[in-house]
């Protein structure tokens, strides 16, 4: 063989491997972010927040999906599982072991990558749980035609009918390794709810015939004072059948987009300002709702208890008269036996420590319980997922 022909095909050779060498790191250096094969393990501080490096990388990748890159895909999806691993681990090691933060989306977070963009921010900063508010302010974030409640979508953009935010942004956290809970206002059925004419019954009612929105007007001075605005508070009588029928039909649709679990805010009635932070007599209560007022009389055990409940509840107290009129045939009587003061007091009313202090404390403890039985029903569908 000629010895000048096989040097010269070596060369030949040698320089093809050299342009394709030469041409391949080229193309990885004009396209870094294509180079990318397996995410370097991504640094954690004390507080577990990603290093700089790492979530410039992981925007990198998403600004690249977002531009139809579909190399990018996988990438950014790998990325997104070791970020979340990253950050689970480090929660191992250090405390809080769990670190959660509420997040409330609105309409302009449907565009492209938008939920992407915030779900990556928030395992940028540690977080490991995310709480999703999915009913406040008398809206849920459900898809407008998709929504079988009684409260507006909080997405009602034209065009927009089908998007699930709550669908679409509780799947995301699952790649992520974020545990991903519902948030739920409870008692609190938000100003759109007292707007309807057929449920004006559900409202929750004192002494006055006030609603919450009666007691309490959004006023600057007030939201000084409470630091929230109360222009979307309206609290329900825990005792209304239809209440309690339109909250489960909406925690049965939030529990089909299938959170970690559900948690309950506002289980409370409305937290009055000043003096009115205090309830000193019956009608300060909110037992005058239809439903309330009539489950309270309902626990009396015999007619005459039942009267002197309707009395208290109209005039706000009792007297030694009210109780001779009533006890004339029978002992009145109610979950607990009621004994009839002696000893009036100087105005007729019967003294704190005797038969008007029992039928007050029934009348609190029957608020109090109404709050109790509801948010056993609210909570019942969640415990059998």
């Amino acid at each position: 063989m000629n010895k000048n022909y096989t040097s010269q095909k070596k060369i030949q050779t040698k320089k093809i491997l050299y342009n394709t060498l030469l041409g391949t790191l080229f193309c990885l250096v004009a396209n870094p972010l294509f180079s990318y094969q397996q995410p370097a393990q991504a640094q954690t501080d004390a507080y577990c927040r990603l290093s700089p490096e790492a979530i410039a990388t992981k925007e990198n990748l998403r600004q690249a999906v977002l531009a139809g890159n579909k190399e990018a895909e996988k990438q950014y999806q790998n990325i997104l599982i070791q970020h979340g691993r990253e950050v689970n681990n480090c929660r191992l090691r250090n405390w809080p072991r769990t670190q959660g933060i509420w997040l409330r989306l609105y309409p302009c977070d449907a565009r492209a990558g938008e939920i992407d963009r915030i779900l990556d921010h928030v395992v940028n900063k540690g977080y490991n749980q995310v709480y999703i508010e999915a009913f406040y302010d008398g809206q849920v974030l459900l898809p407008a035609a998709n929504n079988p409640t009684v409260w507006p979508s909080v997405l009602r953009v034209p065009g927009y009918e089908n998007v699930d935010l709550l669908a679409e942004s509780l799947k995301k956290t699952g790649v992520r390794g974020l545990r991903a809970y519902a948030w739920v206002f409870t008692i609190n059925f938000g100003y759109t709810y007292s707007q309807l004419p057929y449920r004006q019954q559900a409202l929750a009612r004192n002494g006055k015939g006030q609603t919450t929105l009666d007691v309490i007007p959004d006023n600057a001075s007030l939201h000084n004072q409470l630091g929230a605005s109360h222009a979307f508070h309206t609290f329900i009588d825990p005792y209304s059948p239809e209440a309690r029928q339109d909250y489960a039909v909406m925690i049965n649709e939030v529990l089909k987009r299938r959170p970690q679990g559900v948690l309950f805010d506002y289980v409370r009635y409305l937290r009055g300002v000043g003096p009115d932070s205090v309830a000193d007599e019956v009608k300060d209560l909110w037992v005058y709702g239809e439903a309330s007022r009539k489950v309270l009389l309902q626990r009396a055990k015999n007619e005459a208890g039942k009267e002197l409940l309707t009395r208290f509840l109209d005039k706000g107290y009792v007297t030694s008269e009210d109780i001779s009129a009533v006890s004339d045939r029978e002992t009145p009587k109610w979950q607990n036996f009621f004994s009839p003061a002696t000893t009036a007091s100087a105005t007729g009313r019967l003294p704190k420590g005797g038969s008007g202090r029992q039928v007050w404390e029934l009348s609190v403890a029957h608020a109090a319980q109404g709050i109790l039985d509801f948010l056993k029903v609210a909570t019942k569908p969640v415990k059998q997922k």
